[in-house]
């Protein structure tokens, strides 16, 4: 019996130094950043402008004091990635799945966007807003901006494996919001600009704002006429008869959709806001106008107009063509009289030339015959044009 008890006790201590003895892996730590570990970002899809991808990556660089390193899709993974859009990864794939089960928005403009997390990476899905309406990328700018402002908050990042957050976002809020944000920003940069009456300059200047609203938009869209393919100067032209759209009152239509921000605002040219039926009825229009001399002539008004009036007809159809990237039918007045004072030997035709640019002498006294003190517009917009 006792030899039976000693054999047990031999045995049960060599078990328990056997146990000892072993090296138990611990479990892996589930974080996506710590100090000192490495980050890397995948952007998966072109959508996203070089601004987004460095808002991103800037919030880590300053918030978290990391270095992400970047990567393609086509890389190998590693562990501890944030991938943003769809991709060929794991994560990536399983966050598409997730988002695809989410019920598609009740109007047109919602679009949905998610973060999932396998503990160790996390992806970024989102909609495409495939509509001309929109910018296809807008949808993951504001995943990415919802992520940076609510998860990028300390030096390091951990997500529990599963969806992190699923949203629905309405563009038209979105836009409306990041509007008045950025509209606020400018405010507080002029108000800081303007000094000592900054207030006054900006609540002044936020009360004239107040007469612009939503249906100014309305209001310009209703001087485009597109059976002739240019805008008329105001409501009271288009409805009386005799008046007719013309080149400067289209250029300043072309001059609100830059100004106003709508252009800008979605990250798009000028030829990709306008529809593309409506950019061949204006590229239409203002080649039908020109003469081979190289201005331009309206019909309700003909060639009997003032020098300003030309020129100004002459510079909104140049800027015209630039910005819709089409050729006039002639070489501009513009090109004619440079190659006129050049001349095919390369010397100067002055005789072919208007009097007063024969010479320094003859331009001053041209510009001497203006009155700048009591009709300064009309001098300044005549030199002008």
């Amino acid at each position: 019996m006792k030899k039976r008890l000693l054999l047990m006790l031999i045995s049960l201590i060599v078990i328990v130094s056997s146990i000892t003895s072993c090296k138990i892996p611990k479990p892996e730590e589930n974080f996506i950043y710590k100090a000192d570990s490495e980050l890397t970002l995948i952007f998966a899809d072109d959508f996203l402008n070089i601004d987004t991808q460095h808002h991103i990556y800037s919030a880590l660089s300053e918030v978290m004091d990391v270095d992400p390193q970047f990567a393609g899709d086509s890389a190998s993974e590693v562990p501890h990635e944030i991938v943003i859009g769809k991709s060929t990864r794991k994560i990536s794939i399983e966050a598409y799945k997730k988002l695809d089960q989410m019920p598609d928005g009740e109007i047109g403009d919602e679009f949905n966007f998610l973060i999932y997390s396998n503990g160790t990476s996390v992806a970024i899905a989102y909609d495409i807003a495939n509509d001309e309406i929109y910018d296809t990328g807008v949808v993951g700018r504001a995943a990415i901006e919802y992520f940076v402002e609510n998860f990028i908050t300390e030096n390091t990042l951990s997500l529990d494996a599963g969806i992190v957050h699923r949203d629905t976002l309405s563009l038209d809020e979105y836009y409306k919001e990041n509007d008045t944000r950025l509209k606020d920003i400018k405010w507080e940069k002029l108000k800081d600009a303007a000094g000592e009456y900054g207030d006054e300059i900006v609540a002044g200047l936020k009360a004239l704002y107040t007469n612009y609203d939503g249906n100014m938009i309305s209001w310009v869209a209703e001087l485009y006429d597109p059976g002739i393919g240019g805008y008329y100067y105001s409501n009271s032209a288009r409805d009386t008869y005799g008046y007719l759209p013309d080149i400067e009152s289209t250029a300043h239509a072309f001059s609100l959709i830059n100004g106003s921000g709508i252009r800008s605002f979605i990250h798009k040219g000028l030829t990709d806001v306008l529809p593309s039926e409506m950019q061949t009825q204006i590229i239409k229009f203002a080649k039908g106008l020109q003469d081979p001399g190289g201005y331009f002539y309206h019909p309700q008004w003909g060639k009997d107009i003032s020098a300003s009036r030309r020129g100004r007809d002459l510079n909104w159809a140049i800027d015209m063509s630039h910005k819709l990237g089409f050729t006039l039918p002639y070489p501009p007045a513009t090109e004619r009289l440079k190659n006129m004072s050049r001349g095919e030997s390369g010397k100067g035709d002055a005789s072919k030339l208007p009097e007063h640019l024969h010479s320094k002498e003859n331009f001053i006294k041209y510009l001497e015959g203006f009155d700048w003190i009591k009709d300064a517009y009309y001098a300044g917009n005549t030199v002008a044009a």
